[in-house]
Protein backbone atom coordinates (compact mmCIF):
# COMPACT_ATOMS: atom_id res chain seq x y z
CA UNK A 1 0.00 0.00 0.00
CA UNK A 2 2.75 2.29 1.08
CA UNK A 3 4.73 1.79 -2.62
CA UNK A 4 1.11 1.94 -4.61
CA UNK A 5 0.93 5.82 -2.25
CA UNK A 6 4.44 6.61 -3.05
CA UNK A 7 3.65 5.84 -6.96
CA UNK A 8 0.44 8.45 -7.07
CA UNK A 9 2.96 11.35 -5.12
CA UNK A 10 5.23 10.61 -8.01
CA UNK A 11 2.79 10.73 -11.03
CA UNK A 12 1.19 13.56 -9.44
CA UNK A 13 4.71 16.07 -9.20
CA UNK A 14 5.67 14.67 -12.58
CA UNK A 15 2.37 15.61 -14.14
CA UNK A 16 3.01 18.99 -12.37
CA UNK A 17 6.23 19.84 -13.13
CA UNK A 18 5.16 19.27 -16.86
CA UNK A 19 2.70 21.37 -16.64
CA UNK A 20 4.91 24.06 -15.73
CA UNK A 21 7.35 23.64 -17.79
CA UNK A 22 4.70 24.01 -20.80
CA UNK A 23 3.44 27.22 -19.22
CA UNK A 24 7.12 28.57 -18.89
CA UNK A 25 6.98 28.34 -23.08
CA UNK A 26 4.21 29.91 -23.04
CA UNK A 27 5.48 32.51 -20.72
CA UNK A 28 8.46 33.30 -22.88
CA UNK A 29 6.41 33.87 -25.74
CA UNK A 30 4.25 36.01 -24.64
CA UNK A 31 7.04 37.99 -23.33
CA UNK A 32 8.57 38.11 -27.08
CA UNK A 33 5.39 39.03 -28.53
CA UNK A 34 4.90 41.97 -25.84
CA UNK A 35 8.75 43.20 -26.85
CA UNK A 36 7.64 42.84 -30.44
CA UNK A 37 4.73 44.93 -29.75
CA UNK A 38 6.69 47.40 -28.42
CA UNK A 39 9.45 47.16 -30.88
CA UNK A 40 6.31 47.75 -33.83
CA UNK A 41 4.86 50.90 -31.46
CA UNK A 42 8.97 52.19 -31.39
CA UNK A 43 9.46 51.84 -35.06
CA UNK A 44 5.85 53.48 -36.16
CA UNK A 45 7.43 56.59 -33.72
CA UNK A 46 10.49 56.24 -35.73
CA UNK A 47 8.38 56.33 -39.07
CA UNK A 48 5.90 58.69 -38.13
CA UNK A 49 9.25 60.94 -36.71
CA UNK A 50 10.42 60.19 -40.44
CA UNK A 51 7.51 61.44 -42.44
CA UNK A 52 7.84 64.04 -40.07
CA UNK A 53 11.46 65.48 -41.20
CA UNK A 54 10.40 64.48 -44.51
CA UNK A 55 8.07 67.46 -44.76
CA UNK A 56 10.73 69.95 -43.79
CA UNK A 57 13.75 67.87 -45.15
CA UNK A 58 15.43 69.84 -48.05
CA UNK A 59 16.44 66.58 -49.47
CA UNK A 60 13.60 64.22 -50.64
CA UNK A 61 15.44 61.06 -52.28
CA UNK A 62 17.27 60.15 -49.18
CA UNK A 63 14.07 60.48 -47.19
CA UNK A 64 11.93 58.79 -49.24
CA UNK A 65 14.78 56.10 -49.40
CA UNK A 66 14.48 56.18 -45.82
CA UNK A 67 10.89 55.62 -45.67
CA UNK A 68 11.23 52.67 -47.47
CA UNK A 69 13.22 51.05 -45.55
CA UNK A 70 11.58 51.99 -42.67
CA UNK A 71 8.64 50.04 -44.04
CA UNK A 72 10.50 47.53 -44.98
CA UNK A 73 11.25 46.89 -41.73
CA UNK A 74 8.02 47.37 -40.31
CA UNK A 75 6.84 44.67 -42.87
CA UNK A 76 9.45 42.18 -41.47
CA UNK A 77 8.13 42.90 -37.55
CA UNK A 78 4.52 42.86 -38.58
CA UNK A 79 5.32 39.46 -40.14
CA UNK A 80 6.91 38.35 -37.40
CA UNK A 81 3.90 39.66 -34.86
CA UNK A 82 1.47 37.71 -37.21
CA UNK A 83 3.74 34.42 -36.67
CA UNK A 84 4.40 35.13 -33.33
CA UNK A 85 0.24 35.30 -32.40
CA UNK A 86 -0.65 32.25 -34.40
CA UNK A 87 2.49 30.31 -32.35
CA UNK A 88 0.47 31.66 -29.27
CA UNK A 89 -3.10 30.71 -30.20
CA UNK A 90 -1.69 27.01 -31.15
CA UNK A 91 0.28 26.75 -27.38
CA UNK A 92 -3.53 28.38 -25.91
CA UNK A 93 -4.80 25.04 -27.16
CA UNK A 94 -2.32 23.10 -26.36
CA UNK A 95 -2.39 24.50 -23.05
CA UNK A 96 -6.65 24.16 -22.88
CA UNK A 97 -5.68 20.47 -23.81
CA UNK A 98 -3.17 19.69 -21.31
CA UNK A 99 -5.72 21.42 -18.77
CA UNK A 100 -8.14 19.27 -19.66
CA UNK A 101 -6.42 16.16 -19.26
CA UNK A 102 -4.37 17.69 -16.16
CA UNK A 103 -7.98 17.72 -14.78
CA UNK A 104 -9.17 14.01 -15.54
CA UNK A 105 -5.72 12.64 -14.29
CA UNK A 106 -6.56 15.10 -10.61
CA UNK A 107 -9.94 13.34 -10.91
CA UNK A 108 -8.78 9.77 -11.42
CA UNK A 109 -6.04 10.46 -8.62
CA UNK A 110 -8.55 11.17 -6.55
CA UNK A 111 -10.44 7.92 -7.34
CA UNK A 112 -7.50 6.18 -6.82
CA UNK A 113 -6.82 7.52 -3.53
CA UNK A 114 -10.50 7.15 -2.46
CA UNK A 115 -9.47 3.33 -3.44
CA UNK A 116 -6.33 2.96 -1.59
CA UNK A 117 -7.95 4.46 1.06
CA UNK A 118 -10.59 2.08 1.30
CA UNK A 119 -8.24 -1.15 0.72
CA UNK A 120 -6.17 -0.16 3.16
CA UNK A 121 -9.28 0.01 5.67
CA UNK A 122 -10.40 -3.22 4.58
CA UNK A 123 -6.73 -4.54 5.36
CA UNK A 124 -6.50 -3.34 8.56
CA UNK A 125 -9.94 -4.78 8.97
CA UNK A 126 -8.81 -8.46 7.84
CA UNK A 127 -5.83 -7.92 10.15
CA UNK A 128 -7.93 -8.01 12.84
CA UNK A 129 -10.11 -10.61 11.94
CA UNK A 130 -6.58 -12.29 11.45
CA UNK A 131 -5.10 -11.88 14.48
CA UNK A 132 -9.03 -12.79 15.94
CA UNK A 133 -8.69 -16.37 13.77
CA UNK A 134 -5.38 -17.05 15.08
CA UNK A 135 -6.67 -16.66 18.37
CA UNK A 136 -9.26 -19.14 18.25
CA UNK A 137 -6.59 -20.96 16.67
CA UNK A 138 -4.43 -21.50 18.77
CA UNK A 139 -7.27 -21.83 22.11
CA UNK A 140 -7.78 -24.62 19.44
CA UNK A 141 -4.75 -26.33 19.00
CA UNK A 142 -4.29 -26.63 22.47
CA UNK A 143 -7.91 -28.76 22.53
CA UNK A 144 -7.06 -31.01 20.28
CA UNK A 145 -3.56 -31.53 21.42
CA UNK A 146 -5.48 -32.48 24.82
CA UNK A 147 -8.02 -34.48 23.14
CA UNK A 148 -5.52 -36.40 20.99
CA UNK A 149 -3.73 -37.39 24.04
CA UNK A 150 -7.30 -38.55 25.43
CA UNK A 151 -7.78 -40.06 22.08
CA UNK A 152 -4.47 -42.35 22.27
CA UNK A 153 -5.21 -43.06 26.31
CA UNK A 154 -8.79 -44.75 24.88
CA UNK A 155 -7.32 -45.88 22.33
CA UNK A 156 -4.50 -47.95 23.76
CA UNK A 157 -7.40 -48.62 26.35
CA UNK A 158 -9.50 -50.29 23.66
CA UNK A 159 -7.01 -52.27 22.32
CA UNK A 160 -6.14 -53.80 25.04
CA UNK A 161 -9.70 -54.51 25.90
CA UNK A 162 -10.15 -55.98 22.27
CA UNK A 163 -6.53 -58.33 22.71
CA UNK A 164 -8.13 -59.27 26.07
CA UNK A 165 -11.25 -59.95 24.09
CA UNK A 166 -9.61 -62.20 21.32
CA UNK A 167 -7.63 -64.19 24.12
CA UNK A 168 -11.23 -64.89 25.79
CA UNK A 169 -12.66 -65.96 22.94
CA UNK A 170 -9.77 -68.16 21.51
CA UNK A 171 -9.38 -69.86 24.60
CA UNK A 172 -12.96 -70.64 24.32
CA UNK A 173 -12.49 -71.73 20.70
CA UNK A 174 -9.79 -73.89 22.09
CA UNK A 175 -11.89 -75.27 24.55
CA UNK A 176 -14.45 -76.62 22.14
CA UNK A 177 -11.56 -78.07 19.54
CA UNK A 178 -10.86 -80.00 22.74
CA UNK A 179 -13.88 -81.16 23.80
CA UNK A 180 -14.32 -82.18 19.95
CA UNK A 181 -10.63 -84.16 20.04
CA UNK A 182 -11.83 -85.91 23.27
CA UNK A 183 -15.04 -86.87 21.08
CA UNK A 184 -12.66 -88.08 18.12
CA UNK A 185 -10.30 -89.73 20.09
CA UNK A 186 -13.18 -91.74 22.54
CA UNK A 187 -14.87 -93.19 18.67
CA UNK A 188 -11.01 -93.94 17.38
CA UNK A 189 -10.83 -96.07 21.06
CA UNK A 190 -14.14 -97.54 20.54
CA UNK A 191 -14.86 -96.60 23.77
CA UNK A 192 -17.92 -94.25 25.04
CA UNK A 193 -16.40 -92.25 27.86
CA UNK A 194 -12.87 -91.74 29.06
CA UNK A 195 -11.54 -90.27 32.32
CA UNK A 196 -8.61 -89.53 33.86
CA UNK A 197 -9.33 -91.47 37.28
CA UNK A 198 -10.94 -94.74 36.03
CA UNK A 199 -8.48 -95.61 32.76
CA UNK A 200 -5.28 -95.94 33.40
CA UNK A 201 -4.16 -96.16 29.98
CA UNK A 202 -4.29 -92.92 29.16
CA UNK A 203 -3.27 -89.34 30.71
CA UNK A 204 -3.28 -85.78 30.08
CA UNK A 205 -0.31 -84.49 28.55
CA UNK A 206 -0.21 -80.91 27.97
CA UNK A 207 1.43 -79.40 25.14
CA UNK A 208 4.59 -77.38 25.13
CA UNK A 209 3.50 -74.24 26.29
CA UNK A 210 4.24 -71.21 24.56
CA UNK A 211 3.32 -68.83 27.10
CA UNK A 212 0.14 -67.28 26.15
CA UNK A 213 -4.11 -68.00 27.20
CA UNK A 214 -3.80 -70.27 23.55
CA UNK A 215 -1.97 -72.86 25.04
CA UNK A 216 -4.36 -76.50 24.26
CA UNK A 217 -3.91 -80.20 25.56
CA UNK A 218 -5.18 -83.13 24.27
CA UNK A 219 -4.67 -87.19 25.64
CA UNK A 220 -2.12 -89.35 24.16
CA UNK A 221 -2.72 -92.94 24.74
CA UNK A 222 0.69 -94.46 26.50
CA UNK A 223 0.28 -98.12 24.92
CA UNK A 224 1.50 -99.35 21.62
CA UNK A 225 -1.89 -98.26 20.25
CA UNK A 226 -0.74 -94.74 18.45
CA UNK A 227 -2.57 -92.39 16.98
CA UNK A 228 -1.96 -90.05 13.90
CA UNK A 229 -1.26 -86.34 14.38
CA UNK A 230 -4.37 -84.66 13.30
CA UNK A 231 -2.60 -82.41 10.56
CA UNK A 232 -1.81 -86.11 8.92
CA UNK A 233 -5.70 -87.27 8.82
CA UNK A 234 -7.26 -87.19 5.59
CA UNK A 235 -9.73 -83.80 5.68
CA UNK A 236 -8.17 -82.60 9.08
CA UNK A 237 -6.34 -79.06 9.04
CA UNK A 238 -5.03 -77.94 11.98
CA UNK A 239 -5.68 -74.40 13.73
CA UNK A 240 -3.22 -72.13 13.19
CA UNK A 241 -2.38 -70.31 17.18
CA UNK A 242 0.70 -67.95 17.08
CA UNK A 243 3.21 -66.38 15.26
CA UNK A 244 6.41 -68.54 15.17
CA UNK A 245 8.42 -66.07 12.93
CA UNK A 246 8.69 -62.43 11.69
CA UNK A 247 10.58 -60.76 9.49
CA UNK A 248 11.24 -57.65 7.48
CA UNK A 249 11.66 -58.14 3.91
CA UNK A 250 10.73 -55.49 2.11
CA UNK A 251 12.70 -52.84 1.41
CA UNK A 252 9.35 -50.54 0.97
CA UNK A 253 5.60 -50.21 0.80
CA UNK A 254 3.61 -53.65 1.13
CA UNK A 255 4.28 -57.26 0.80
CA UNK A 256 1.36 -57.79 -2.41
CA UNK A 257 1.43 -61.48 -2.58
CA UNK A 258 2.97 -64.52 -0.76
CA UNK A 259 3.50 -68.40 -2.45
CA UNK A 260 4.29 -71.85 -1.06
CA UNK A 261 6.45 -74.15 -2.87
CA UNK A 262 3.88 -77.45 -3.49
CA UNK A 263 6.24 -79.32 -1.07
CA UNK A 264 6.54 -76.65 1.62
CA UNK A 265 10.25 -75.89 1.56
CA UNK A 266 10.33 -72.70 0.21
CA UNK A 267 8.38 -69.60 0.42
CA UNK A 268 8.09 -66.87 -2.61
CA UNK A 269 6.92 -62.91 -2.07
CA UNK A 270 6.67 -60.49 -4.21
CA UNK A 271 6.32 -56.63 -3.06
CA UNK A 272 6.60 -53.23 -3.88
CA UNK A 273 10.45 -52.81 -4.02
CA UNK A 274 9.89 -54.52 -7.65
CA UNK A 275 11.92 -57.83 -6.10
CA UNK A 276 10.69 -61.60 -5.95
CA UNK A 277 12.53 -63.16 -3.30
CA UNK A 278 12.51 -66.96 -2.49
CA UNK A 279 13.16 -68.04 1.17
CA UNK A 280 14.17 -71.26 2.42
CA UNK A 281 11.85 -72.66 5.19
CA UNK A 282 13.06 -74.41 7.91
CA UNK A 283 12.96 -75.25 11.77
CA UNK A 284 9.81 -72.55 11.36
CA UNK A 285 12.09 -69.88 10.26
CA UNK A 286 12.52 -68.50 7.01
CA UNK A 287 16.38 -67.17 5.42
CA UNK A 288 16.56 -66.02 2.21
CA UNK A 289 18.10 -67.61 -1.05
CA UNK A 290 17.38 -66.11 -3.94
CA UNK A 291 16.08 -62.89 -5.19
CA UNK A 292 14.71 -62.29 -9.02
CA UNK A 293 15.19 -58.82 -10.54
CA UNK A 294 13.88 -57.13 -14.20
CA UNK A 295 10.44 -55.65 -13.23
CA UNK A 296 10.95 -51.58 -13.29
CA UNK A 297 8.00 -51.44 -10.71
CA UNK A 298 6.29 -53.45 -7.96
CA UNK A 299 4.93 -56.72 -8.51
CA UNK A 300 1.49 -57.77 -8.05
CA UNK A 301 0.79 -61.29 -8.18
CA UNK A 302 3.06 -64.68 -8.27
CA UNK A 303 2.47 -68.03 -9.84
CA UNK A 304 4.23 -71.61 -9.78
CA UNK A 305 5.06 -74.01 -12.34
CA UNK A 306 7.83 -76.20 -10.82
CA UNK A 307 7.49 -79.15 -13.40
CA UNK A 308 9.02 -76.64 -15.69
CA UNK A 309 11.14 -74.64 -12.96
CA UNK A 310 9.45 -71.22 -13.39
CA UNK A 311 8.18 -68.69 -10.98
CA UNK A 312 5.74 -66.20 -12.48
CA UNK A 313 5.35 -62.40 -11.40
CA UNK A 314 2.67 -60.03 -12.96
CA UNK A 315 3.88 -56.66 -12.43
CA UNK A 316 2.72 -52.71 -12.64
CA UNK A 317 5.14 -52.12 -15.44
CA UNK A 318 2.41 -53.53 -17.75
CA UNK A 319 4.70 -56.53 -18.40
CA UNK A 320 4.40 -60.53 -17.11
CA UNK A 321 8.04 -61.71 -16.26
CA UNK A 322 9.00 -65.59 -15.62
CA UNK A 323 12.32 -66.62 -14.24
CA UNK A 324 14.02 -69.45 -14.32
CA UNK A 325 13.91 -70.71 -10.22
CA UNK A 326 17.36 -72.14 -10.17
CA UNK A 327 19.48 -69.70 -11.82
CA UNK A 328 17.63 -66.56 -11.48
CA UNK A 329 17.17 -65.61 -15.03
CA UNK A 330 14.47 -64.61 -17.09
CA UNK A 331 13.34 -66.62 -18.94
CA UNK A 332 10.28 -65.16 -21.00
CA UNK A 333 8.92 -61.16 -20.89
CA UNK A 334 5.37 -60.29 -21.68
CA UNK A 335 4.91 -57.34 -23.05
CA UNK A 336 1.34 -56.44 -24.13
CA UNK A 337 -0.24 -54.78 -22.14
CA UNK A 338 -1.01 -50.96 -21.47
CA UNK A 339 -1.68 -50.53 -18.01
CA UNK A 340 -0.78 -52.17 -14.82
CA UNK A 341 -0.89 -56.39 -14.95
CA UNK A 342 -2.40 -56.48 -11.42
CA UNK A 343 -2.77 -60.49 -12.01
CA UNK A 344 -1.08 -63.60 -14.28
CA UNK A 345 -1.26 -67.31 -13.78
CA UNK A 346 -0.14 -70.83 -15.55
CA UNK A 347 -3.16 -72.13 -17.35
CA UNK A 348 -4.25 -75.19 -19.34
CA UNK A 349 -1.54 -77.49 -18.24
CA UNK A 350 1.40 -74.88 -17.85
CA UNK A 351 1.03 -74.72 -21.18
CA UNK A 352 -0.70 -71.27 -21.78
CA UNK A 353 -0.34 -67.81 -19.46
CA UNK A 354 -3.18 -65.85 -18.51
CA UNK A 355 -3.06 -62.45 -17.93
CA UNK A 356 -5.39 -59.43 -16.81
CA UNK A 357 -4.92 -55.80 -15.33
CA UNK A 358 -5.97 -52.12 -15.34
CA UNK A 359 -6.21 -51.85 -19.03
CA UNK A 360 -9.40 -53.80 -18.79
CA UNK A 361 -7.65 -56.46 -21.22
CA UNK A 362 -7.36 -60.49 -20.24
CA UNK A 363 -4.43 -62.36 -22.98
CA UNK A 364 -3.76 -65.21 -23.38
CA UNK A 365 -0.20 -66.75 -24.28
CA UNK A 366 1.07 -69.17 -25.70
CA UNK A 367 4.13 -70.72 -23.35
CA UNK A 368 6.21 -72.02 -26.19
CA UNK A 369 5.78 -69.74 -29.33
CA UNK A 370 5.70 -66.35 -26.83
CA UNK A 371 2.84 -64.36 -28.23
CA UNK A 372 -0.37 -63.20 -27.53
CA UNK A 373 -2.91 -66.36 -28.80
CA UNK A 374 -6.33 -64.44 -27.67
CA UNK A 375 -7.92 -61.25 -26.01
CA UNK A 376 -10.90 -61.37 -23.96
CA UNK A 377 -12.38 -57.92 -23.15
CA UNK A 378 -14.66 -57.56 -19.97
CA UNK A 379 -14.62 -53.59 -20.26
CA UNK A 380 -13.00 -53.49 -16.26
CA UNK A 381 -10.17 -53.54 -13.94
CA UNK A 382 -9.09 -57.21 -13.53
CA UNK A 383 -8.21 -57.79 -9.87
CA UNK A 384 -7.35 -61.33 -10.17
CA UNK A 385 -7.13 -64.54 -12.23
CA UNK A 386 -7.47 -68.18 -11.12
CA UNK A 387 -7.10 -71.15 -13.05
CA UNK A 388 -9.88 -73.70 -12.51
CA UNK A 389 -8.14 -76.98 -13.20
CA UNK A 390 -11.26 -78.71 -12.79
CA UNK A 391 -12.48 -77.66 -15.74
CA UNK A 392 -10.79 -77.77 -18.81
CA UNK A 393 -9.35 -74.87 -20.48
CA UNK A 394 -11.65 -72.65 -17.94
CA UNK A 395 -10.41 -69.79 -15.87
CA UNK A 396 -12.02 -67.10 -13.61
CA UNK A 397 -10.97 -63.47 -13.34
CA UNK A 398 -12.50 -60.72 -10.30
CA UNK A 399 -12.87 -57.58 -11.30
CA UNK A 400 -13.69 -53.96 -9.89
CA UNK A 401 -17.01 -53.90 -11.59
CA UNK A 402 -18.56 -56.23 -8.84
CA UNK A 403 -18.16 -59.28 -10.91
CA UNK A 404 -16.63 -63.11 -11.09
CA UNK A 405 -16.54 -64.07 -14.58
CA UNK A 406 -15.74 -67.66 -16.19
CA UNK A 407 -13.71 -67.91 -19.36
CA UNK A 408 -13.50 -70.65 -21.76
CA UNK A 409 -10.70 -70.67 -23.95
CA UNK A 410 -11.74 -72.59 -26.41
CA UNK A 411 -15.26 -70.72 -26.82
CA UNK A 412 -15.40 -68.87 -30.22
CA UNK A 413 -16.85 -65.60 -28.76
CA UNK A 414 -15.15 -63.16 -26.79
CA UNK A 415 -18.45 -63.36 -23.77
CA UNK A 416 -17.41 -64.93 -20.66
CA UNK A 417 -19.29 -67.95 -20.19
CA UNK A 418 -20.92 -66.99 -16.81
CA UNK A 419 -20.77 -64.58 -14.16
CA UNK A 420 -22.22 -63.91 -10.84
CA UNK A 421 -22.16 -60.39 -9.49
CA UNK A 422 -21.84 -59.01 -5.56
CA UNK A 423 -21.95 -55.59 -3.60
CA UNK A 424 -18.19 -54.41 -4.21
CA UNK A 425 -15.36 -55.19 -6.04
CA UNK A 426 -13.64 -58.81 -5.82
CA UNK A 427 -10.18 -58.42 -4.59
CA UNK A 428 -9.20 -62.08 -4.83
CA UNK A 429 -9.70 -65.58 -5.82
CA UNK A 430 -8.75 -68.80 -4.31
CA UNK A 431 -10.17 -72.11 -5.42
CA UNK A 432 -11.49 -74.81 -2.73
CA UNK A 433 -8.73 -78.34 -3.32
CA UNK A 434 -10.74 -81.04 -5.00
CA UNK A 435 -14.07 -79.19 -5.49
CA UNK A 436 -15.84 -76.89 -7.99
CA UNK A 437 -15.89 -74.17 -5.07
CA UNK A 438 -14.17 -70.77 -4.94
CA UNK A 439 -13.72 -68.62 -2.20
CA UNK A 440 -14.10 -64.84 -3.35
CA UNK A 441 -12.56 -61.68 -1.30
CA UNK A 442 -14.98 -58.81 -1.64
CA UNK A 443 -14.39 -55.23 -1.09
CA UNK A 444 -17.44 -55.14 1.61
CA UNK A 445 -15.57 -56.68 4.16
CA UNK A 446 -16.65 -60.10 3.46
CA UNK A 447 -15.39 -63.58 2.23
CA UNK A 448 -18.44 -65.59 -0.87
CA UNK A 449 -17.87 -69.10 -1.47
CA UNK A 450 -19.24 -69.68 -5.05
CA UNK A 451 -20.14 -72.73 -6.76
CA UNK A 452 -18.36 -72.31 -10.39
CA UNK A 453 -20.89 -75.05 -12.12
CA UNK A 454 -23.82 -72.50 -11.28
CA UNK A 455 -22.05 -69.60 -10.00
CA UNK A 456 -24.04 -69.46 -7.14
CA UNK A 457 -23.02 -68.04 -3.68
CA UNK A 458 -23.34 -71.23 -1.11
CA UNK A 459 -21.52 -69.07 2.01
CA UNK A 460 -20.73 -65.63 2.90
CA UNK A 461 -18.29 -65.23 6.18
CA UNK A 462 -17.69 -62.12 7.83
CA UNK A 463 -16.65 -60.46 11.23
CA UNK A 464 -17.17 -57.38 13.35
CA UNK A 465 -13.69 -56.40 13.67
CA UNK A 466 -12.89 -57.84 9.80
CA UNK A 467 -11.54 -54.72 7.25
CA UNK A 468 -10.40 -55.32 3.90
CA UNK A 469 -7.39 -53.39 3.47
CA UNK A 470 -6.51 -53.15 -0.12
CA UNK A 471 -7.55 -53.86 -3.92
CA UNK A 472 -5.59 -56.67 -3.39
CA UNK A 473 -6.39 -58.20 -0.30
CA UNK A 474 -6.00 -62.49 -0.72
CA UNK A 475 -7.82 -65.06 0.89
CA UNK A 476 -6.91 -68.68 1.00
CA UNK A 477 -8.14 -71.72 1.65
CA UNK A 478 -6.35 -75.10 4.07
CA UNK A 479 -5.07 -77.67 1.77
CA UNK A 480 -7.64 -80.04 3.06
CA UNK A 481 -10.92 -77.24 2.21
CA UNK A 482 -11.49 -77.05 6.07
CA UNK A 483 -10.84 -73.79 7.27
CA UNK A 484 -10.70 -70.17 5.42
CA UNK A 485 -8.13 -67.35 5.82
CA UNK A 486 -7.96 -63.79 5.49
CA UNK A 487 -5.92 -60.88 6.54
CA UNK A 488 -7.55 -57.52 7.75
CA UNK A 489 -6.79 -53.85 7.77
CA UNK A 490 -6.17 -53.68 11.13
CA UNK A 491 -3.28 -56.44 11.53
CA UNK A 492 -5.44 -59.38 12.76
CA UNK A 493 -5.87 -63.03 10.80
CA UNK A 494 -9.41 -64.02 10.61
CA UNK A 495 -10.35 -68.13 10.33
CA UNK A 496 -13.16 -69.25 9.53
CA UNK A 497 -14.64 -72.91 9.14
CA UNK A 498 -15.86 -73.71 5.92
CA UNK A 499 -18.99 -75.83 5.92
CA UNK A 500 -20.28 -74.13 9.12
CA UNK A 501 -19.36 -70.61 8.37
CA UNK A 502 -18.15 -70.13 12.07
CA UNK A 503 -15.36 -67.98 12.71
CA UNK A 504 -12.99 -70.35 14.56
CA UNK A 505 -10.03 -68.00 15.10
CA UNK A 506 -8.63 -64.56 15.56
CA UNK A 507 -4.61 -63.90 15.58
CA UNK A 508 -3.85 -61.12 17.48
CA UNK A 509 -1.40 -57.86 16.28
CA UNK A 510 0.62 -58.62 19.46
CA UNK A 511 4.20 -59.79 18.51
CA UNK A 512 3.00 -59.83 14.41
CA UNK A 513 1.69 -57.43 12.13
CA UNK A 514 1.80 -53.63 12.78
CA UNK A 515 0.45 -52.81 9.45
CA UNK A 516 -2.56 -53.75 6.94
CA UNK A 517 -1.90 -57.88 6.10
CA UNK A 518 -2.57 -57.88 2.22
CA UNK A 519 -1.22 -61.33 1.43
CA UNK A 520 -1.68 -65.06 2.91
CA UNK A 521 -1.04 -68.64 1.83
CA UNK A 522 -1.73 -72.21 3.60
CA UNK A 523 1.31 -74.43 3.99
CA UNK A 524 0.65 -77.00 1.98
CA UNK A 525 0.37 -79.39 5.06
CA UNK A 526 -1.96 -77.30 6.61
CA UNK A 527 0.43 -76.41 9.88
CA UNK A 528 1.48 -72.93 8.93
CA UNK A 529 0.05 -69.75 7.34
CA UNK A 530 2.38 -67.03 5.60
CA UNK A 531 1.34 -63.87 5.84
CA UNK A 532 2.29 -60.27 4.21
CA UNK A 533 1.32 -56.68 5.40
CA UNK A 534 1.46 -53.18 4.19
CA UNK A 535 5.05 -52.32 6.44
CA UNK A 536 7.58 -54.86 4.92
CA UNK A 537 6.78 -57.45 7.18
CA UNK A 538 6.32 -61.90 6.58
CA UNK A 539 4.77 -63.41 9.38
CA UNK A 540 4.68 -67.43 9.47
CA UNK A 541 2.08 -68.96 12.03
CA UNK A 542 2.34 -72.08 13.47
CA UNK A 543 -0.25 -74.48 15.39
CA UNK A 544 1.66 -75.15 18.17
CA UNK A 545 0.99 -78.78 17.66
Amino acid sequence: MVEESSTFRDVIVERLQQRNRNQSQLNNYISTYKNLVEEYKNLSLRLARHQLNRQWSPTPSSTTQLSSDLSFELLEEKNKVRMYEQEIDKLKNDNSLLNDTLKKKDTEINRLKQELKEEIDARNLLHDDYLELNLRANVLNEKLADMTKDYATILDQYNKLKIKEIEWYNVEVERENQRQREKMLQEALGKNTITREDNNSIKEIPLTNSGDSNSSFEYVPEDQYKLPALGTLTGYDLLINKCVDKQRIAEFDDVADVLWSKDGDFLYTASSDKILKRFKFDNEKITKINTYRKAKKGLNRLDLCEDKGLILGASNDTCTYIWNISNETVRYTFTGHSDAVMSAKFFDLNKKVVSGGRDRVIKIWDLCRQQIIRNFLPGTTVLDILDAPEMASCFLSGHVRKEVHIWDDRSHGSESQAYITFEDKVTSLHEVPGTMQVLCSIADETLSLIDIRNMMELHSYSAEQFRISSDHSKCTVSPNGRYIATGSANGLIFIWNVQSTKLEKILPVKDAHEGAVVSIAWHPFGNYLATGDKKQTVCIWGSGY
